[in-house]
C-alpha cells in the first residue's frame, strides 16, 4: 500500500508509515462508524491513493502518451482502473485473436521471439511424447494468456523502455518514434511465423 501523506510504498500491514511517519490506520479513522467499516474506508483510501500516484508519477506523463501514440486511451483506461497493472490489466481482444502479429505492431520483439520459441518447443514435446494434440491445444491456451495478459505485458513492455530512456533528452517525436506501433513489425511476425512453420514441418514432419 502507499501512505496516503506522502505517497511512498509502506508494508501493507503497517501502523505508522516507514517515510514520513504518519499514523496510517488513525488517517482514515473515524469514532462514528464500525470498525467493519473503518477498516473498508482504509482499504478504499489506500487504494484511491495508490490509483492517484499511479495516474500522476507514471503513465499519465506525456512520454507515456507519446511512446504508446495509437490507442494510448484505450490502455490508459486500462492501466489507471487496475491497482496492479503490470499483473493484471484486463482483456485484449487484439492480443487474444491475432497476439503474434500484436507483438510485432507493438514492437515488443523480445516477447515474439519467445512466444515462437514456446512454439517450437511445443512442437518438439509433442514429437517426443507423441502427444500431437499438444501441438494444437497448448498454442490456444498461449492466446488466451495473451488476452488475459496483453496489457499487463504492454505495461511493463512501456515502463521498461522508458526506464531505459530516462536519462536521453528525447521529444515527443524521438518518444513516437522508439515507440508506438510498425508496420514493420507486423512483417517481422509474418516471416517469424512462417520461418517456424517451416522448420516445424521439416524437423518434426508436422
Amino acid at each position: 500500500m502507499f501512505c496516503p501523506n506522502c505517497g511512498n510504498e509502506a508494508p501493507n500491514a503497517a501502523v505508522f508509515c516507514p517515510t514520513c511517519g504518519l499514523n496510517i490506520q488513525d488517517y482514515f479513522r473515524d469514532d462514528n462508524v464500525s470498525k467493519d467499516q473503518q477498516d473498508d474506508k482504509i482499504n478504499d483510501g489506500l487504494t484511491v491513493n495508490r490509483s492517484e500516484k499511479h495516474q500522476d508519477a507514471e503513465h499519465k506523463e506525456e512520454p507515456w502518451q507519446a511512446f504508446v501514440d495509437t490507442r494510448y486511451h484505450f490502455y490508459d483506461q486500462k492501466w489507471s482502473v487496475a491497482s496492479q497493472p503490470d499483473v493484471n490489466a484486463g482483456w485484449n481482444w487484439a492480443s487474444f485473436f491475432v497476439g503474434l502479429f500484436w507483438l510485432g505492431y507493438r514492437k515488443m520483439y523480445r516477447e515474439l521471439l519467445i512466444l515462437i520459441g514456446v512454439f517450437f518447443l511445443m512442437d518438439f514435446v509433442a514429437a517426443v511424447t507423441s502427444l500431437f494434440f499438444l501441438s494444437t491445444l497448448l498454442p490456444l491456451v498461449l492466446y488466451f494468456y495473451l488476452g488475459m495478459k496483453g496489457n499487463a505485458l504492454y505495461y511493463r513492455h512501456v515502463r521498461q523502455k522508458l526506464a531505459e530512456f530516462q536519462h536521453d533528452d528525447l521529444s515527443q517525436a524521438d518518444y513516437r518514434e522508439r515507440g508506438g506501433v510498425s508496420g514493420t513489425g507486423v512483417v517481422v511476425a509474418i516471416i517469424l511465423l512462417l520461418s517456424y512453420a517451416g522448420l516445424s514441418t521439416i524437423i518434426f514432419g508436422f
